[in-house]
């Protein structure tokens, strides 16, 4: 099947190019109307076969099988509507608008509606759901204003007399297309699952193209202009080959465990979010110089809407930085396993405090603590329990120190505390009285603590602390070894 698509894909794409060159060397109206009519059959007939074929097969999230359903029948709606458009015109020589054609036209996009939403996709995050509004907002909205501008505006007295139908029928498809657009911006802004993000951009792609040739022909029509609508048909055309295109993506990743791609950025984030309110910026100011116009401000009420989203959307993520960088902050400065502060933070903590006990010579201790019986206890009972023992030990230390304290990991199974306002005497007490706490508690672990204390003196250094207190910690070490009874 895989070649059949790739072969489908290359020959409708040839096919595509020499029709468009067709139509530039010049063609004729009714014989290029014909062909159009025929080329676009054969391709929505190609899109249905392979999306019959995807929402049949187990392969694929029941999702996408969904989906590709509704993209079916959304492309069987547009090949019946073609075929009723070419009996009218060309077979029975009426026009064909509007007419029953018309009906299949549009039932094709809430198939197409259908199948965006079926699509899977994971739970946004509550603090992203905001934003991804925003995003899908701004450029439809910016749409709309174009949309307004370039053809309600103008068309103020259409709606009257016989023309109301026809100018209503219209509107509808570029207005259709919009609501399809809106949906694959949405998907395209959210972490979606179990599906390639290119199949979204190729029918984010397709829509656009169509989207693009319908608010033309709409142009064209509502004002008599009929020259270039032979041109449209390519583009039309092209739409239906970009949904072709979609369906040979999905093809090709079947499995779902080959299509998580989390470092996707959504596209609107980079250049389309910012592009938009720029355009109705300018069209405010085309706006503005055109005096025999006499809706302007409506021009400019929606630009000053689109200026206030984008700048709640800037204040938005200003926020998320400040949010994210705090986080980061914490991350940079704590221990992953228990909370702690990490050797980081306890080398710039400790230098502060030395250098207030310089300004105005306070008492400082430090604790130097190292656990006994830890290697063997995680050699013997693996990592993940040796883990647990680290956590708890972090939570009876920090359960014995006062809140000025400053408790850190300092290696593996080592842990330092800073005592501000503590003297060498009432370090030694609170390391006895650690040392006793868990000595109970990791009992039936067999293993315990040792604690070197140490107080500054002027002239030290942090290093000059950190090591007096090493010392004394490896001195007890030594004495605890040798059947000595005073170490902590």
């Amino acid at each position: 099947m895989k070649r059949f698509t790739r072969a489908c894909i290359a020959f409708s794409g040839l096919i595509l190019a020499v029709y468009t060159l067709w139509l530039v060397i010049g063609s004729d109206t009714d014989s290029a109307s014909a062909v159009s009519s025929l080329l676009t059959v054969i391709y929505n007939a190609l899109v249905i076969v392979l999306g019959i074929y995807i929402a049949s097969r187990n392969t694929f999230h029941s999702a996408i099988r969904r989906a590709w359903f509704c993209f079916s029948a959304a492309s069987g709606a547009w090949a019946i509507a073609e075929i009723l458009w070419f009996y009218y015109e060309s077979i029975l020589g009426v026009d064909p608008y509007p007419s029953p054609a018309d009906f299949f036209y549009l039932i094709f996009y809430p198939f197409m509606l259908g199948g965006v939403l079926s699509m899977p996709f994971l739970p946004i995050e509550r603090e992203k759901r905001a934003l991804i509004a925003l995003d899908t907002l701004i450029v439809p909205l910016v749409a709309l204003l174009f949309l307004y501008y370039f053809i309600l505006a103008p068309l103020h007295t259409s709606l009257e007399g016989g023309q109301a139908l026809e100018t209503i029928v219209t509107l509808t498809y570029p207005s259709a297309d919009l609501l399809i657009l809106i949906g694959l911006l949405s998907l395209l802004q959210r972490d979606v699952e179990g599906v390639d993000r290119n199949v979204l951009l190729s029918l984010s792609i397709s829509m656009s193209l169509t989207a693009g040739a319908d608010v033309a022909w709409a142009v064209f029509e509502l004002f008599g202009d009929s020259t270039h609508i032979a041109f449209l048909n390519a583009v039309w055309l092209a739409g239906v080959w970009g949904t072709l295109i979609a369906a040979g993506i999905q093809i090709e990743r079947p499995s779902l465990a080959e299509i998580h791609q989390p470092d996707f950025r959504p596209p609107l984030r980079d250049i389309l979010i910012y592009a938009a309110p720029a355009s109705a910026f300018i069209l405010l100011l085309i706006s503005s110089n055109r005096s025999a116009y006499e809706n302007q401000y409506i021009v400019a009420v929606i630009s000053v809407i689109l200026g206030t989203l984008v700048m709640v959307r800037q204040y938005i993520v200003l926020n998320e930085n400040r949010q994210l960088y705090k986080r980061m902050e914490i991350l940079a400065a704590r221990d992953q396993l228990t909370g702690l502060f990490n050797r980081r933070a306890f080398d710039e903590t400790l230098k502060r405090e030395i250098q207030r006990c310089e300004r105005h010579d306070h008492a400082l201790s430090l604790l130097m603590m190292d656990m006994d019986g830890f290697k063997k206890y995680n050699d013997a009972f693996g990592h993940l329990n040796g883990d647990v023992i680290l956590k708890t030990t972090a939570d009876i230390i920090r359960g014995s120190l006062r809140t000025i304290d400053i408790l850190a990991r300092y290696g593996g199974d080592e842990y330092v505390a800073i005592l501000p306002e503590t003297s060498l005497e009432n370090a030694q007490r609170l390391a006895e009285r650690i040392s006793g706490i868990l000595k109970k508690e990791l009992a039936d672990k067999n293993v315990g603590m040792t604690i070197g204390g140490a107080t500054w003196q002027k002239g030290m250094t942090a290093d000059d602390l950190i090591k007096a207190a090493d010392q004394e910690l490896y001195r007890l070490k030594s004495l605890r070894q040798s059947g000595g009874q005073d170490a902590p």
